[in-house]
């Protein structure tokens, strides 16, 4: 038994060894370059080379990360035709693209919440990367700011996931749109959702705000009611939400009707007047 945990362990660390050395690799001159993106696909330019760390990582063909970033209805985010991102739209196809989507939201987010001043652009924002060998994933804590250090976490996030779809065999060809346009036609199959009028539900927007919250069967408010777009959950998760004129609101991760429910301590959701309640 001790013989087998020791061998667990030198195993560990020739592994953590190992991932150093190909982070040192690919991405060792990344944090000396990160103002230097004045070229096409720039915009995810360092999302492509955490994807590539963490393909590599895992011995898998790095030939598939253009694949699963011109893909289904939201992770056409090195869109050849294009030359960049296309916003998402609709459904997502299946649980890869759907990452793809909560890496939209992720974004969106760090405008919402550190754009106070206009400076929080995700496809403009430079960051630093580190490794973690105890992890053995990527660091962005060594950002100097929430607005850089939440964008690599986005991307981070969303590399980490596809790697991990596909290498449990997530990956869909019938839904790969190919550099000359043809295969999966997103344009055409991709549809926004029509707006109606109730935050969580279905809408129009490309970030598709509501998440994880759901209506409550009520579109929460009367027509022409302002409303402010607000973020809920933590990051990487965080999604935008319409608060519809106080009628929607954030408990936790998700939004709720505040006209039905209240949020009780500990993010928990509980009938109007009951939060008092649940304390005694």
């Amino acid at each position: 038994m001790k013989i087998a945990a020791l061998v667990s362990v030198v195993a560990a660390g020739r592994q953590a060894r190992d991932a150093q050395s190909l982070f040192d690799k690919m991405l060792g001159d990344h944090n000396d370059n990160v103002e230097q993106r004045n070229f096409v696909f720039s915009e995810t330019d360092s999302l492509y080379q955490i994807f590539q760390f963490y393909m590599g990582n895992k011995g898998l063909d790095f030939s598939k990360v253009d694949d699963m970033l011109s893909y289904g209805c939201w992770c056409q985010i090195r869109n050849e035709e294009a030359q960049g991102i296309v916003p998402g739209h609709g459904q997502p196809v299946d649980a890869l693209d759907a990452a793809c989507k909560a890496w939209h939201q992720c974004r969106a987010c760090t405008t919402v919440d550190f754009s106070t001043d206009g400076t929080c652009v995700p496809n403009e924002v430079a960051y630093e990367v580190g490794f973690d060998p105890v992890s053995m994933r990527i660091d962005c804590q060594f950002n100097p700011d929430e607005c850089s250090t939440m964008n690599c976490g986005c991307d981070e996030q969303l590399a980490f996931t596809l790697t991990d779809f596909f290498a449990n065999g997530d990956f869909d060809d019938q839904f790969l749109t190919l550099a000359d346009g043809s295969g999966f036609d997103h344009a055409g199959q991709c549809h926004a959702a029509v707006n109606t009028g109730g935050n969580g539900g279905t809408t129009d927007d490309t970030t598709n705000p509501g998440g994880n919250g759901g209506n409550d069967g009520d579109n929460g408010g009367d027509d022409g009611v302002v409303s402010e777009l607000q973020c809920c959950g933590t990051y990487p998760s965080r999604f935008e939400f319409m608060t519809n004129g106080g009628s929607r609101s954030c408990c936790g991760d998700r939004t709720y009707n505040t006209n039905r429910h209240d949020c009780c301590d500990g993010g928990f959701l509980g009938a109007i007047g009951s939060c008092a309640a649940r304390r005694r």
